[in-house]
């Protein structure tokens, strides 16, 4: 699974989740978002995360998430 990570004070990046065939709907994928520790407060940030369709899956609607 592609994903794509965008945001202030994180490490924009892609990459690829393999996840074993058979894996069920649900099954929580763990990665890492890295932060970037700077000296400006802030008051909260906002992470965008994007999962691609791939040749054997579609992602649907929720392919892109903001937390």
């Amino acid at each position: 699974m592609d994903y794509r990570i965008a945001g202030a004070n994180y490490s924009n990046g892609t990459g690829t989740l393999i996840l074993p065939s058979g894996t069920q709907r649900f099954t929580p994928v763990s990665f890492l978002i890295e932060i970037i520790n700077d000296s400006v407060p802030d008051n909260g940030e906002t992470i965008s995360l994007t999962i691609a369709d791939g040749a054997d899956y579609d992602v649907g609607s929720l392919g892109t998430v903001t937390f």
